[in-house]
């Protein structure tokens, strides 16, 4: 919420029989994907969920809100 300046965000972890997804959904200020940032936050959930087999997946543009999802294969 600190960076997003949202008014809320949704948080959900769901077991299917194959995977476990976690969601996170904001309503915030949102960002452009494709541009650098100094930050490494986003880079560490890629390269946690790729070792563990996984995907991180990204929707987001500027001023549109974040969905970020993370699969992990079971």
């Amino acid at each position: 919420m600190r960076y997003a300046e949202a008014g809320y965000v949704r948080i959900a972890v769901e077991k299917s029989d194959n995977a476990l997804t976690l969601v996170i959904l904001d309503n915030g200020k949102g960002f452009d994907p494709n541009q650098q940032t100094r930050g490494i936050g986003l880079l560490n959930i890629r390269n946690r969920a790729e070792t563990l087999g996984g995907t991180l997946t990204i929707d987001t543009k500027p001023m549109a809100g974040c969905r970020l999802e993370v699969q992990i294969p079971l």
